[in-house]
Formats: C-alpha cells, structure tokens, sequence
C-alpha cells in the first residue's frame, strides 16, 4: 500500500513523515513576530536611541556606561551605526558624530555619558 502523505523521505532506511507546511507556517510566525516585537518596541514614543560607531575612541571609552544604561532600562537601545538596519534611524534623526543620543520625539541629549545620566534623560 502506497503512503498517501505528501512530504515524506527516508532517511537511514528509516521512513520519516514531516508536515512541511505546518513547520514552515510555525517559523514564519516566529520570523514575523520577533520581528513585529522589535519593531514596535524599538520605534515607541518612550525610547532612547545611543547611536555607537565601533571604530571611535570615544564610543570605546564610554561603552560601558551605554550598555549598563541599556541593562537597565529596556527602552534604551544601542544602535550600530555600521549597521544596515541602523540606517533609517541615522537618517531619521539626521546622526552626523558619534557617539549620539536622541530620543524617539528628537530630543537630542548633550550631558554626561554616565549610565545615571543617560538613564535621567531617558526617564524624562
């Protein structure tokens, strides 16, 4: 009698029946949910962006204040600039040095790079 599944193979001599359709629809919707998730997170009204290049001095110096701030607090985000997701952001709020930090509205911060201080803008 003939296997009427549509997908299946051996493998080993060992006939294994997978249905293809419904694992491709599971990792599509946790493609696009992820996704969804980062994007709506990463584009709220509450966010604070630091925009890093790795190659600058003062970026290098000041990364572990950025990524404590970021521990911290889950609508701090670092961004690559080198990045080709980073692009739109840099664009966006025309980012022209590093490092910089905006806020989503535009609020451009000028402090001190300590987390503390970071994480007080980001709050106000």
């Amino acid at each position: 009698m003939k296997d009427k599944t549509p997908f299946s193979f051996c493998l080993q001599g060992t006939k294994m029946q997978i249905a293809v359709g419904s694992i491709i629809i599971l990792l599509l919707l946790l493609y696009f949910t992820r996704n969804l998730f980062k994007s709506v997170s990463r584009f709220s009204n509450n966010t604070t962006y630091i925009f890093y290049a790795p190659w600058c001095g003062h970026c290098k110096r000041n990364m572990s204040e950025f990524e404590k701030a970021a521990s911290k607090n889950e609508n701090v985000i670092l961004i690559d600039s080198d990045l080709d997701t980073s692009k739109e952001l840099l664009e966006k709020y025309s980012i022209q040095g590093f490092p910089s930090i905006v806020k989503a509205d535009g609020t451009k911060y000028s402090g001190d790079r300590t987390a503390e201080s970071i994480l007080a803008f980001a709050k106000s």
